[in-house]
């Protein structure tokens, strides 16, 4: 399989239907679309050239034209708001002094006769990847006006670590400041310690680099991550707070623009925030939480912290601010994913896609019921029970258990 890059109208004319428009076909894989600054273009991953590289291709119409031509794999990016320039990570050996240093060792190593490793520090292995002595990279290079991408600048080196982080880090690790002129990234340092370390701390380094990045969050010993910025400059990021407990409650911190000064924005309020993101406006927060059972979309005040639930059942897999709302990529335990625009919760939000309406419409899909529980200490717990599809009240069926919970190395489902 692969994946193409389509179009879709949020606001089409008076009486057309919303329609999505394929952008991209290619036998390569196209991923991860970002708009330009105007808004004129999109530039996205694409391995049609052999590796991973940037490329971009017009709203205008016309072929898409390569962006970057590195010798390593660009493995994520983010567009600056202004001034041409681009954020990209790449994995490269700490000890080289440019791209081709590395991409020449990777080569070398293909091409050893022995297998046998060495390895003096943990990790050795993260989930099903093998380290070789490669760290995720950031970097930043200015985009002419020809197109290309300049020689890359390695902005992050200075700390040695992995950005984004191993194994399941992506790009909403790093950010731009609105004006462009700064990144601010997560990272834990990869040393002795890292394997059982939750201390990732935020640094802000200057887009064109030249001086080392500055850690913002010194007096945090545990996790802080998902950097984004508002209108106003103000910083605001997901943190923990027990050291070395990676199943601790994120909340909101805010870090004033003008004084440095942090609080902490939802302190009071009993739920994890899983992503973080920025009204159109730039005015309020955007959360992801587990809510009663479901994945929950949220907005945020930034001068009070109160939480406004803008969907609360379902499961709100991702999530984009839009001029007139927020889209979301929107499942439930009866249909997969499809996009639609939410607003409030006091209205159902606006379906955009029926990417699988072809193939639902010739399934018998199960009915589900969610149901509430006293666990320990009577605190509620919620489950679900899902009906075998062409279900008859009074007929006896056989029943599934699926019991999850506890240490990771418990994980068996027991029937």
């Amino acid at each position: 399989g692969r994946t193409d890059i389509w179009l879709l109208e949020l606001q089409p004319r008076a009486g057309q239907p919303v329609v999505a428009r394929r952008l991209t076909q290619h036998a390569a894989s196209d991923s991860s679309p970002r708009w330009s600054p105007d808004s004129r273009s999109l530039l996205f991953l694409s391995t049609r050239s052999g590796a991973s590289q940037l490329w971009r291709i017009s709203l205008d119409g016309g072929e898409a034209q390569q962006v970057t031509d590195y010798p390593l794999d660009v493995t994520t990016f983010k567009v600056a708001p202004v001034g041409g320039r681009i954020a990209l990570t790449m994995e490269v050996f700490p000890d080289c002094a440019d791209l081709k240093c590395s991409a020449d060792r990777l080569i070398a190593q293909g091409k050893r006769k022995n297998s046998g490793l060495q390895y003096d520090e943990l990790f050795v292995r993260q989930w099903d990847t093998w380290r070789n002595g490669t760290l995720s990279t950031l970097f930043t290079a200015q985009i002419g006006a020809d197109g290309l991408a300049t020689t890359p600048v390695n902005v992050s080196g200075a700390v040695r670590a992995n950005i984004p982080s191993k194994p399941n880090g992506g790009d909403e690790e790093y950010e731009w400041s609105r004006d462009g002129s700064r990144l601010v990234f997560s990272a834990r340092l990869a040393d002795r310690v890292e394997a059982w370390s939750t201390n990732y701390d935020l640094y802000e380094v200057p887009a064109a680099g030249g001086t080392a990045p500055r850690n913002l969050t010194p007096d945090n010993p545990a996790w802080d991550t998902q950097p984004v910025f508002l209108a106003n400059g103000d910083l605001a990021w997901l943190a923990m707070k027990r050291p070395g407990f990676e199943a601790d409650r994120f909340h909101v911190v805010l870090r004033d623009a003008a004084t440095g000064r942090t609080r902490a924005l939802t302190d009071a309020w009993d739920r994890s925030v899983g992503r973080l993101g920025v009204s159109r406006d730039g005015k309020r927060l955007l959360a992801t939480a587990d809510n009663v059972g479901q994945l929950a979309l949220f907005s945020i005040d930034v001068a009070t912290g109160k939480p406004t639930p803008i969907v609360t059942n379902g499961q709100v897999a991702e999530f984009s601010a839009a001029p007139n709302g927020v889209v979301i990529a929107w499942a439930s335990l009866a249909a997969p994913a499809d996009l639609f625009v939410a607003t409030q919760a006091s209205v159902v939000p606006r379906r955009l896609t029926s990417i699988n309406a072809d193939v639902l419409g010739q399934r018998a899909m199960a009915s589900f019921e969610q149901f509430r529980f006293a666990g320990a200490d009577d605190a509620p717990v919620y489950g679900y029970v899902m009906k075998p599809a062409g279900f008859e009240a009074g007929r006896k069926y056989p029943i599934a258990f699926l019991v999850h919970g506890g240490p990771q190395v418990s994980f068996q489902n027991q029937w």
